[in-house]
C-alpha cells in the first residue's frame, strides 16, 4: 500500500517548552507536541470556538485571535496529518474532510508526534 501524503490541517499557537530533565534524548531541544500536556496552548482557546473541526485553525490571523494578553508568548505552529490510521496492524486510509490549502512554505519541519490521536 502507497501511503498518502499528509493533508494541511491548521494552525495552532503554542508555548513552546524546552525539553523537560526527565527527557533523556539530548538531541531534543523543546518540545512543540500536538497535545498541550506539555507545550501549552493559549487559556481558554476551545471557549472561542473558532477552530476547525480537528481542532486547528484555518489561518494565522484566525490563531492569533485566541492567544490573549502576551503573544510573545507564543510560537505558530502549521500541523499536518497523513490520512490514515493503523488497528489490528491493518493500515487502513481514512478521508480527511478539511479543505483550507497547502501547508505555507514558510513553515520549517521539525517532527512528528506520533502519540496524538484525532477520533475521525
Amino acid at each position: 500500500m502507497t501511503l498518502p501524503a499528509p493533508a494541511f490541517i491548521g494552525f495552532f499557537p503554542k508555548a513552546t517548552q524546552l525539553r523537560p530533565d526527565w527527557l533523556q534524548a539530548i538531541s531534543v531541544k523543546e518540545i512543540g507536541s500536538v497535545s498541550h500536556c506539555i507545550s501549552k496552548a493559549p487559556d481558554d482557546w476551545i471557549k472561542h470556538w473558532k477552530h476547525n473541526a480537528l481542532g486547528f485553525y484555518d489561518s494565522k490571523q484566525m490563531a492569533r485571535t485566541i492567544i490573549g494578553g502576551d503573544p510573545e508568548r507564543y510560537d505558530m505552529y502549521a500541523y499536518e496529518m497523513f490520512p490514515f490510521r493503523c488497528l489490528d496492524r491493518k493500515r487502513e486510509v481514512v478521508q480527511v474532510n478539511i479543505q483550507i490549502g497547502k501547508l505555507p512554505q514558510d513553515f520549517e519541519f521539525l517532527g512528528y508526534d506520533m502519540g496524538a490521536t484525532l477520533e475521525l
